[in-house]
């Protein structure tokens, strides 16, 4: 998970994980990646990786950390 402008979204959603960071050549212009194009971050932790992959473990990894914040943040109530 991360934010992005929403045409960036749509822009993105096929290109393998290296070129939605860094750019790609989009029709007949350069379509700047997230790393360029993002302020939030949220979205900065991903873009600025190395080795720059996203693979599942990685994916279950990000999650399990968000989930972790998002309760710190905001504690259930329910108990």
């Amino acid at each position: 998970m991360t934010l992005l402008p929403s045409r960036l979204n749509k822009d993105l959603k096929n290109y393998a994980f290296a070129d939605k960071v860094n750019g790609f050549q989009l029709r007949k212009r350069w379509q700047k990646g997230m790393k360029d194009q993002t302020a939030f971050m949220i979205t900065k932790e991903v873009t600025d990786r190395d080795p720059l992959v996203w693979r599942e473990a990685d994916i279950r990894a990000r999650t399990q950390a968000l989930f972790k914040e998002f309760c710190e943040i905001w504690p259930s109530s329910s108990k």
